[in-house]
């Protein structure tokens, strides 16, 4: 411990530094400097000078150096971001924070791919948000990031397993999330030690932890003798004294409506209601399931099939192992403000920082009697470091004061460490936004509903088309609901029912093929029209199939000149479609989302509309898009008109992150909420309201965003922001609207299934490239990746000349 008697006013010295290097550093005079670190390691400071520093003239840093017995220590490094005059003492109270500032600046992330359609590790998704994010030109620049093997787990041992720690993969969309958050969330979601902050150095730390070190700590012990004052805190308000857990999404046909009890002193607490009386709460738990319904067969002797199924009772779809955790957690979350202390002792410890613990000596007059056994429940699972240890204490919060009688320094201290749930929740949110953006759940369009379990029948590939046509399901066949586009020859025009858009159908979840049954999956290549595949890992033949039709798309078979796109899945009403004879009722007949295609005019809602003619054509607009604009701006200056509604828009209308043209302009207005695509269509029709000539309103499309141009300028809403968009580079597509920059003239759609994954594949990889990455998949030397992304690149360009532009996301 550095002792207050030690410190003299020489010793602490305060720099002030131009960012960008352009004027002199100065070391100013300061008095009254207070350092705050929060939980987790964020780090904020003030301090009074009477030097001006005017915050308008460039980026100001600012470093308070102490020496100490000849060695030097730099105790803080941040950036000034606010001062207030005090006219009377003639003094300027400066507030600072760290450098984690530069933390706080909000994103929009989705996880890269690793190989094919296989998400990122964790650890992979940390190191590109790094990259992309830490910047030369940025106070913040530089990470450390340590080799994946070294970072150990709170709750168990081997980080390397394939599903576990950093090596978890998912699929994660975060919006208007901040870089801290993002990376906190994902660190989170490993378990694993990491000691994430932002040093006075301006570099950003992953350090793993020594969890033996970590939860053992062996170089601070502090007494009451060595304490100049401390406060106890003794808190029950925080208190759960029984928990419910809802088993509400384990089947996505199926709700359980009851909720199930999970008593404190069947985890392992004290009977809490006895001391606390009822408290009770309610928490969702959202994980999968790996019980389902079970869907059978049978024939009656007219040849009928029959189907009978078994709904999942509460103890079969029930999750007990994550059930207690969650529970646990509760429980542990109000038991950890039970006990706490304010310590305060003279001087300062160099070495002490939040998110670590030290070694405390109770008092024992504040022993409370049943705390132990309160507490007993408190284990790995539920908090960071463990069940209770006598003595031991989790640093919260650190206040160090440096005046005219010296340094003085606060320590907040709690029995546990901090729970990363809300973190949790964050990651959770963002395994939900994905699989909305990309129609992956049950009640959102396009959702898997697949219903069985995997058959365990023999694999057999059928030899001829006319085999595989006439093969009927087994017995354990579930169904698959699906929302696609029609993309197989003859499925549109020629006297079949279906038009270029979206329509919902349900089919008997078996392959003709290669006769396995509920090997069949939504879309898991993430094709523009959506299609059906036998998954190859589920046992199936990797077969892809028409989503509308249920036609094989042009796979081969054994024998030479052969192909299976003559033959059809079954519906589930035992149903099947033909060449040259497509009927609307097989698998339902059920209109999706609305046509995706361009427009060739502004069209009118259901109510009254109001009529408008431009530079650009005349047009019907929807009553409420023309209140909307009226409301929003009064302006006759063309470019006043599109710059205030692409500045203002997100006041009025929610940003959603979905696929692709859905919802009209009127259903927007209606709803309040679009994608980037709605929203800057909505933006058009305004400005069209409004009388701006639409030959001057472009689409903008880059991978992954469209966004509005108007005579040069970026008009982006989701932005909030004028001649600025969202996004990277990639192949850009320029259309005038109201033509559309996707969802047009489509020449060859069973073709374009086959291409759209190599074209996707080819982005993926040319945008890792030009972030610093060969690839993630570690086999390719940096050089020979680019060769062939370089090659890659030919071909693509070929294919979108061509084809025209395809959006994937």
């Amino acid at each position: 411990m550095v002792d207050q008697n030690t410190v003299k006013s020489s010793n602490f010295t305060c720099f002030i530094m131009d960012f960008h290097g352009k004027k002199k550093d100065k070391k100013i005079y300061l008095e009254d400097f207070e350092l705050t670190e929060e939980d987790l390691r964020v780090k904020t400071a003030k301090f009074k000078s009477p030097v001006k520093i005017d915050t308008t003239e460039t980026l100001w840093l600012i470093e308070i150096r102490y020496i100490y017995k000849t060695q030097f220590l730099k105790t803080y490094g941040g950036v000034i971001i606010s001062g207030d005059y005090d006219e009377t003492k003639g003094l300027y109270t400066y507030q600072t924070q760290g450098y984690q500032r530069y933390l706080t600046t909000k994103m929009m992330f989705v996880t890269p791919v690793a190989q094919a359609d296989t998400p990122a590790s964790l650890y992979e998704a940390i190191k590109y948000v790094c990259e992309l994010h830490i910047k030369d030109n940025s106070p913040l620049h530089e990470y450390y990031l340590a080799p994946i093997k070294e970072y150990e787990q709170y709750s168990s041992a081997a980080v390397d397993n394939e599903a576990t720690g950093l090596n978890r993969k998912e699929s994660l969309y975060f919006e208007d999330k901040s870089f801290y958050d993002t990376l906190s969330s994902l660190v989170a979601a490993s378990n694993c030690a990491i000691d994430l902050y932002a040093d006075e150095n301006g570099k950003l730390h992953l350090d793993p932890l020594n969890l033996d070190e970590w939860e053992n700590p062996k170089n601070i012990l502090l007494t009451t003798r060595n304490l100049t004052g401390y406060t106890y805190k003794n808190d029950a308000t925080n208190i759960i004294s029984n928990v419910h857990v809802l088993n509400k999404k384990f089947y996505q046909n199926y709700t359980i409506n009851e909720a199930t009890e999970y008593r404190a002193d069947s985890l392992g607490f004290a009977n809490l209601i006895y001391y606390f009386g009822p408290l009770g709460t309610y928490v969702d738990n959202t994980e999968d399931s790996s019980q389902v319904a079970a869907t059978t067969t049978t024939t009656d002797e007219e040849g009928n099939i029959i189907e009978n199924t078994s709904v999942p009772t509460e103890s079969d779809v029930i999750d007990v192992v994550e059930n207690e955790k969650l529970a646990r957690q509760e429980y542990s979350d109000g038991l950890r403000d039970l006990m706490s202390f304010e310590i305060e002792f003279n001087g300062f410890i160099p070495e002490l920082h939040t998110n670590m613990f030290i070694w405390f000596e109770l008092p024992e007059k504040h022993i409370l009697a049943n705390y132990a056994s309160m507490v007993a429940g408190i284990d790995r699972v539920s908090t960071r470091g463990g069940e209770y240890v006598l003595n031991r204490y989790y640093v919260e919060k650190i206040t160090t004061t440096y005046n005219s009688n010296g340094v003085t320094t606060k320590v907040t201290l709690n029995p546990f460490a901090s729970s990363l749930s809300s973190y949790n929740d964050i990651y959770k949110d963002a395994m939900d936004a994905w699989q909305q953006a990309n129609c992956q759940t049950g009640t959102s369009n396009g959702g898997n509903t697949a219903t069985g379990t995997v058959s365990s029948g023999k694999k057999d590939m059928a030899s001829t088309a006319a085999e595989a046509q006439n093969r009927l399901p087994p017995a354990d066949a579930g169904t698959i609901t699906v929302t696609g586009m029609p993309s197989t020859a003859g499925s549109t025009g020629n006297g079949s029912p279906y038009t270029y858009k979206r329509y919902t159908k349900t089919w008997r979840n078996y392959c003709p093929v290669c006769n396995m049954a509920n090997t069949l999956k939504d879309n898991p290549k993430g094709v523009y029209e959506g299609e059906i595949t036998c998954s190859s890992s589920l046992g199936g033949c990797d077969a892809d199939w028409d989503s509308v039709t249920g036609r094989n798309k042009a796979g081969s078979c054994p024998n030479p000149g052969c192909t299976f796109n003559t033959v059809f899945l079954i519906d589930a009403n035992n149903k099947r479609n033909s060449v040259g004879n497509i009927n609307a009722d097989v698998g339902g007949n059920s209109d999706g989302v609305v046509n995706t295609g361009g427009v060739s005019s502004i069209s009118g809602g259901t109510g009254q509309n109001c009529t408008t003619t431009t530079s650009g054509g005349s047009y019907d607009v929807p009553e409420n898009v023309a209140q909307l604009a009226n409301q929003m701006c009064n302006s006759n200056d063309p470019l006043q008109i599109v710059k205030t509604f692409t500045i203002n828009l997100r006041q009025n209308i929610n940003y959603s992150g979905y696929s692709n043209f859905i919802n009209e302009p009127e259903k927007v207005v209606s709803t309040k909420k679009a994608n980037c695509c709605d929203g800057t269509r909505l933006l058009f029709y305004m400005s069209a309201y409004k009388g701006v000539n639409t030959n001057d309103l472009i689409y903008r499309h880059i991978p992954g965003h469209v966004y509005g141009r108007y005579q040069g300028q970026d008009a982006d809403w989701v932005k909030r922001a004028w001649n600025v968009h969202w996004g990277g580079g990639g192949v850009l597509k320029d259309t005038t609207f109201p033509t559309m920059p996707f969802g047009g003239d489509i020449l060859d759609k069973s073709y374009i299934g086959l291409i759209q994954e190599r074209v996707k594949s080819v982005f993926e990889k040319s945008i890792l490239y030009e972030n610093g990455y060969s690839s993630f998949n570690e086999k390719f030397e940096e050089e020979q990746e680019k060769e062939i992304i370089d090659v890659e690149f030919e071909d693509m360009e070929y294919i979108l000349e061509k084809y025209g532009e395809y959006r994937w996301q």
